[in-house]
């Protein structure tokens, strides 16, 4: 049997606090100004069985803030209206925000019913019909009551004890959620949270995360409608203390969650409707938005316009001045600032994003296209707009909101169908992979045309002029080095089968540099003096050279000094062999251990620091150990 959370809605004084006294034995007004007035400020908490729990909403349009906060969690609602008043203001406040926070199941409660007579009666049911036409309580049954008489409280009774049956509430394989909406502290016990799960599993002893403070916590123990329980699930009650943190650090509108999915951002995209008859809301105006259990306040950057007209719905980013948590397609209010009055609401479509300019039409509407898919289709939908890249688990997980595993068992079904390619735990789509390997044979394929002489291009360039970020792109070129399709060098690439074709007199100027820098050994001639005796204008002379460092022939180090690479291979062999008898060595000792001179074992030992064979210890070098 499924736990259910049962919200109240209502105009003040049409009798939400009582019916639920009625229902349960629980006066949900604890504040003792609340009994003193007889009007409820804050939220109230009942439960009729461990599977049914009440969250009684403030009815007066003062406390809007604290109903929003009530109702963000619920599962089923009851409309609650006086047959003595009819349908009033904040009944068609609270019924708007009802819907632009996506309730779909409830019912509609007539209290009072004795302070009236039957075709009085008759005419607010008339008006209630009028009021939800077209809306998720369309269908639904009306309930006549009088909590002060005791007439039709059983029927509702019974009603209301069928529901755990017939609702279906999300699966517990979702990462877990339980927005803040009372914090105190226990004399004994220290710091008790309190709030509804809307997601997910929590355990006594787990470690979760307080957003969007990001502070890791232990909880030592939890309750559940009073009681002493080792878990708490989806749409229950849960009041859960906290190990080792202060009160003070906490706040309504806080929550508990999974670490690996959620983190703090001050930007969100979202697709946003404002109410009809509402005034029209400007580019960068400030507001108030109730997500969760929090009020915030946020600028409204407009995508594509300057203006939201009432009745209109467009995609937004909302800045906030501080640091919030969301998760893919949570539902908020948005409140004007002042009069504050209930202007419109809406849905996260995206909780990392990056920053849209107002002209960025196209990004936006990619973004709404979200609206009406599922995870799997969201998820491929994902990959669609991201062509050129690799996507990773944890980015999947942040960006929808669920667990890594949630989605890399989506991704696995497709695997055998070659749908999808998969490197060291990050995706694409294998159409897009076959069109950047193809982009990359066809560029280096040109590119060798035109320089044959060349053997390789820089990686860097490559992966740029292919319009891929770098992890992507060495991503590819590791895969297709791999797969003897492309070589990678010395941070170069080239097709794999690609030889320099040189002349036969390139190849004696070659052997011929070589010779001379083989002769003399550690006092090679310096770059004029090599270029003079092959005879060549400096452009093909270091085409040359180029060809001969690819080749692993030589070494530029600072200065242009060149060596041949075996007396770079010998040297660090003398190198370790002189460390292994002399702990240090000066510059002088070792420029007479390769017989050379102070210009050329400088350039030297800088070399053997660079890669890491030795280091400098004040004047003197010592082996890097």
């Amino acid at each position: 049997m499924n736990s259910i959370i049962i919200g109240t809605a209502g105009h003040i004084d049409h009798g939400k606090t009582l019916l639920i006294k009625q229902l349960t034995g629980i006066d949900t007004d604890r504040l003792q100004e609340e009994q003193e007035r007889g009007v409820t400020i804050d939220l109230g908490f009942a439960f009729l069985n461990k599977y049914i729990s009440f969250i009684d909403v403030p009815g007066h349009e003062r406390f809007v803030k604290n109903m929003v906060t009530g109702v963000s969690s619920i599962d089923y609602v009851m409309l609650v209206i006086a047959a003595d008043d009819g349908v009033m203001v904040q009944t068609k406040e609270h019924f708007e925000i009802l819907r632009l926070l996506g309730v779909e199941l409830g019912i509609i409660v007539l209290s009072k019913i004795d302070l009236v007579d039957r075709d009085w009666l008759e005419l607010v049911k008339e008006d209630i019909r009028n009021l939800v036409e077209g809306s998720f309580l369309e269908e639904s049954q009306i309930f006549q009551v009088s909590s002060k008489t005791g007439e039709g409280i059983k029927e509702l009774k019974d009603f209301l004890l069928t529901l755990p049956d017939t609702i279906t509430t999300q699966s517990e394989n979702k990462p877990f959620r339980m927005p803040i909406d009372r914090v105190f502290s226990m004399k004994g016990y220290g710091t008790v949270v309190t709030g509804t799960v809307i997601s997910g599993l929590c355990t006594i002893n787990e470690k979760v995360i307080l957003f969007p403070q990001n502070i890791p916590l232990k909880i030592r123990g939890m309750q559940c409608h009073g009681n002493d329980v080792v878990k708490v699930g989806k749409s229950d009650r849960a009041a859960i203390n906290l190990q080792s943190l202060e009160k003070s650090v906490i706040k309504r509108g806080n929550f508990l969650g999974s670490s690996e999915v959620f983190y703090p951002t001050k930007i969100i995209t979202c697709s946003l409707r404002l109410i009809d008859n509402s005034k029209p809301l400007s580019y960068n105006s400030k507001v108030r938005i109730h997500l969760g259990t929090g009020e915030y306040i946020a600028r409204v950057r407009i995508i594509g316009s300057d203006l939201i007209e009432s009745g209109m719905e467009t995609i937004v980013q909302l800045i906030f001045e501080e640091d919030i948590c969301v998760g893919f397609k949570d539902r908020f209010i948005i409140r004007r600032l002042s009069p504050m009055t209930t202007i419109g609401g809406g849905i996260v479509l995206d909780v990392s994003p990056k920053i849209l300019r107002k002209k960025e039409i196209e990004s936006a509407k990619i973004l709404q296209n979200l609206l009406g898919l599922n995870l799997k289709e969201s998820v491929f939908y994902y990959f669609n707009i991201n062509p050129n890249r690799f996507i990773n688990l944890q980015e999947f997980s942040q960006k929808f909101s669920v667990f890594p595993s949630e989605i890399e068992l989506i991704l696995q079904k497709d695997y055998s169908k070659e749908i999808i390619l998969s490197l060291d735990k990050c995706f694409m789509l294998k159409s897009d992979f076959n069109r950047i390997e193809m982009n990359i044979i066809e560029f280096l394929y040109k590119s060798h045309e035109k320089n044959s002489d060349i053997l390789g291009f820089i990686e860097i360039d490559v992966i740029s002029y292919l319009g891929l970020d770098m992890d992507t792109g060495i991503k590819i070129l590791s895969y297709l080095d791999k797969k003897k399709i492309v070589k990678r060098f010395k941070g170069k690439v080239a097709l794999f089968d690609f030889q320099v074709k040189l002349s036969s007199e390139q190849n004696n100027i070659i052997a011929i540099i070589e010779r001379e820098l083989l002769m003399s050994a550690y006092k090679p001639p310096d770059y004029k003096q090599l270029k003079e005796k092959v005879n060549l204008d400096e452009d093909e002379f270091n085409k040359l050279i180029i060809i001969m460092r690819e080749r692993d022939i030589l070494q530029i180090l600072e200065g242009k000094i060149m060596f041949h690479q075996s007396l770079i291979d010998k040297g660090q062999d003398q190198l370790t062999e002189f460390f292994n008898v002399n702990e240090n060595g000066s510059v002088s000792e070792l420029k007479e251990l390769f017989q050379t001179s102070r210009k050329y074992i400088i350039p030297l030992l800088n070399y053997y620091d660079s890669i890491g064979l030795t280091r400098r210890d004040g004047d003197k070098r010592r082996l890097n150990i």
